[in-house]
């Protein structure tokens, strides 16, 4: 959330007006003639700014036929996934409307734990990788002669 603070000196919007402070990140994207609003996103697992964009909705089984799988949610929710896999999950906001909000509620925890599950699942990779040079590096190492 911006802060605001009290500018007496303010002479285009008149004395007490309320100005935005800036941060040194707006401030170094406005001297090099970048907005906030202009600048891409990164990805925070591998730093591309490139994504593609997908619908999360629930779905309910028990059908038969082309209804083999129903849409439980009104407004899917648009979610942005890094070429590299990674979600970039929208922010939480309050919406009108109790079932929209509860969807949403469900939604960000979904997501949580899928990103959870995601870090949990790196690790477990790196140590098998970790593991398998153990292996081939003693599969390489000669014995020593007798």
């Amino acid at each position: 959330m911006p802060h605001y603070e009290k500018d007496d000196d303010a002479t285009s919007q008149g004395p007490g007006a309320r100005t935005r402070t800036t941060t040194g990140a707006e401030r170094l994207a406005y001297q090099s003639g970048l907005s906030p609003i202009n600048t891409p996103i990164t990805c925070e697992q591998c730093g591309s700014t490139f994504f593609y964009a997908v619908y999360a909705e629930q779905f309910a089984g028990g059908g038969y036929g082309p209804v083999e799988m129903s849409s439980l949610t009104a407004n899917p929710i648009q979610v942005r996934i890094c070429l590299c896999g990674n979600p970039i999950v929208p922010q939480p906001r309050t919406l009108g409307g109790s079932t929209a909000l509860g969807n949403r509620q469900e939604f960000y925890l979904s997501a949580k734990k899928a990103k959870e599950h995601r870090s949990i699942v790196a690790a477990q990779l790196k140590k098998i990788e970790e593991l398998e040079k153990e292996i081939l590096d003693l599969k390489t190492t000669p014995e020593p002669k007798k």
